[in-house]
């Protein structure tokens, strides 16, 4: 990283920090006892928020199964989500409209909401964002991890021994509890033992 570059995202971190504090403001000034002004508006937020948000709150991971019905008897999936607090529901659709819509929130459990997104579709537009607005924290490694798990799932290299071959050893980067699992479920494929 050159200095400019580095001086760059020292004031962006600096603007981040402004606007989080200025969209907790609004959201803690304007609610109302049963949230009715925030449940029809969807705030504002700047998509250094967003970024900012994402590197505190979301979740990148692949997913490996078995699947008879595939050719090569695994399926693959790639998985980016979000979950917060139902009460912060109007903050997590504003989230997603600043995203372009993507994904779908649903509920998570008994007192939380999730935004989740699957689809390729919807991917590339985390990674486009991502790559405009980057991460900064450690959750950047298993960013740029998820990412190439996706050129692989984009080119259909997934579809491949090789290519699985691939994804088991990104997964494996992200989640190192994930190597026993696989070891054990993988015993055939010799690189992964």
């Amino acid at each position: 990283m050159n200095l400019n570059k580095m001086f760059k995202t020292i004031n962006n971190l600096k603007l981040l920090q402004f606007l989080v504090l200025l969209t907790i403001s609004f959201y803690f000034f304007h609610s109302t006892e049963n949230d009715a002004f925030l449940a029809c508006s969807v705030i504002f937020i700047h998509l250094y928020f967003t970024t900012g948000f994402l590197d505190a709150e979301c979740c990148f991971s692949i997913t490996i199964r078995k699947n008879l019905k595939c050719n090569i008897g695994w399926s693959i999936g790639l998985t980016f989500s979000m979950a917060l607090h139902k009460k912060d529901l109007s903050l997590l659709k504003s989230i997603q409209e600043s995203l372009e819509s993507i994904g779908s929130i649903t509920k998570h459990n008994k007192d939380s909401i999730r935004l989740q997104v699957t689809s390729k579709k919807d991917l590339a537009i985390i990674i486009k964002h991502l790559e405009i607005f980057p991460l900064i924290t450690q959750k950047f490694p298993d960013y740029l991890l998820l990412k190439q798990a996706f050129e692989l799932y984009s080119n259909k290299e997934h579809l491949t021994i090789q290519g699985l071959k691939k994804l088991v050893a990104i997964k494996s980067a992200m989640n190192f509890r994930f190597i026993k699992w696989i070891k054990k479920s993988l015993s055939w494929c010799e690189t992964c033992n």
